[in-house]
């Protein structure tokens, strides 16, 4: 369900985020040029790693990058 919510909105979702935090794992969609293409599921070793500013946007970085491949 929050694997498709994020898919569905086009963004962030579990946690470390402000929607559905309770989750288990981060959601982060994967948005291609004209539609999203899906979404990677990410569970931390350390859930509190998942928090930084710096880290989310690393994750961005590798998630367009993935979609670009994907396209």
């Amino acid at each position: 369900g929050i694997a498709q919510w994020a898919f569905d909105r086009g963004q962030r979702a579990g946690r470390s985020t402000e929607t559905l935090s309770g989750a288990s794992a981060l959601y982060v969609p994967l948005r291609g040029t004209r539609s999203p293409l899906g979404v990677l599921a990410i569970r931390a070793r350390r859930p509190d790693s998942l928090a930084t500013p710096e880290h989310f946007h690393l994750l961005e970085v590798f998630c367009s990058q993935a979609a670009l491949a994907m396209e």
